[in-house]
């Protein structure tokens, strides 16, 4: 016999939550876990890290992240064009 427990409700970040057993609450939390680690960028030394976080692509991550930008073309347009 398995003894069935009254809905129990969870708010995460105003998303509501519900959930019968524990099973199911570890079950869907370990989905969420690999969701967000699929996300994640793994470096293989500090080094790799540094190269990706040179001056000139911080710069870029920073037009990005202020612009916006839907696209590529888009993306381009919001660059200073180099000096030659």
């Amino acid at each position: 016999m398995t003894l069935r427990l009254p809905a129990i409700f969870l708010d995460f970040d105003g998303v509501p939550y519900e959930f019968r057993d524990a099973h199911q609450l570890l079950a869907d939390f370990f989905t969420e876990v690999d969701c967000v680690l699929e996300e994640i960028i793994w470096f293989t030394s500090m080094r790799s890290l540094a190269e990706v976080l040179s001056d000139e692509n911080r710069a870029l991550l920073k037009v990005i992240q202020d612009a916006k930008p839907q696209s590529i073309s888009t993306l381009v347009g919001e660059q200073p064009r180099p000096s030659s």
